[in-house]
């Protein structure tokens, strides 16, 4: 299965900019100069920032437009207005989606809940999925939601992560049928490994459209570059994968450089209030 993946657009109703940058001009590059040889586009996350029903079916005309007669699916962000993002492209809230496409079998899970920066499953998304993959064993799997479930790279986001990852591993440590999981969030690529039982499971973040954390530098730093990207990624039934970066205009010119005590700041202010969401709500 040809997967195009990408994630973090960030459109606004009326082209607006996102940190300085037109997001819909950024979109509209980035998808001029990809492959369009793909059985399924991917988009895990933070559609819009504005959460406007404009800027959904602006992002839904480019995306489809650009696929054609391609499945598009659909991952819901923390920036994104769920409600309003379910009606326009037809997602649902707090509940799994299973689509088929070109022999595996796709699962869009929902991470994202009202006021909370980073993520959560919750158990009824877990009992649901247990659910899916009990009931149709032999399937290739991939997963895919906005948040990872994985350590970000960053202090600033090791406090807005996915919370309840372990759960997540913990599920798809009794099936085998999981092949990857695909996410966003981060706003930089990522492919790693997670260690289940006896075999490694890929997790794939896709890079962002909108703007690129430059990872070069120290985890207690978060330095913003002007730059997009997306992965097109082929993954076999077996599980074997080949994976490229596509890149539209990449510029190392600085959006945001922050000082050591300006991030350190905010991360602990986004760890505080997602730590008060999380003990208000027994789910997690």
């Amino acid at each position: 299965m040809r997967i195009l993946h990408l994630s973090d657009t960030h459109l606004l109703a009326n082209r607006g900019r996102h940190h300085g940058r037109d997001t819909t001009a950024a979109l509209e590059e980035m998808l001029a100069g990809c492959e369009r040889d793909v059985d399924v586009v991917i988009h895990t996350g933070d559609v819009s920032e504005d959460g406007s029903a404009q800027a959904y079916r602006k992002v839904h005309d480019l995306v489809q437009g650009w696929a054609g007669e391609v499945p598009v699916l659909w991952a819901v962000g923390n920036h994104d207005d769920g409600p309003t993002m379910a009606a326009e492209l037809h997602v649902p809230l707090g509940a799994i989606a299973v689509h088929r496409v070109a022999g595996f079998r796709i699962v869009m899970i929902d991470s994202h809940r009202h006021g909370l920066v980073g993520g959560v499953v919750g158990a009824e998304q877990l009992g649901q999925l247990r659910q899916e993959l009990s009931d149709r064993p032999g399937e290739p799997t991939v997963l895919a939601l906005h948040h990872p479930p994985v350590d970000p790279l960053t202090r600033l986001q090791r406090g807005i992560r996915l919370h309840d990852h372990e759960a997540l591993w913990e599920l798809i440590g009794d099936f085998e049928d999981v092949r990857m999981v695909l996410a966003g969030h981060l706003h930089y690529h990522l492919h790693t490994d997670v260690v289940v039982g006896n075999r490694r499971v890929p997790v794939q973040v896709a890079p962002a459209i909108t703007y690129l954390v430059d990872t070069r530098l120290p985890a207690e730093r978060e330095r913003w570059l002007v730059a997009s990207g997306v992965v097109h990624t082929e993954i076999r039934p077996d599980g074997g994968w080949t994976s490229q970066v596509y890149a539209a205009a990449p510029d190392t010119r600085v959006k945001q450089d922050p000082d050591l005590e300006q991030v350190a700041d905010v991360a602990e202010q986004l760890a505080a209030a997602d730590q008060r969401w999380l003990a208000e709500h027994t789910e997690a």
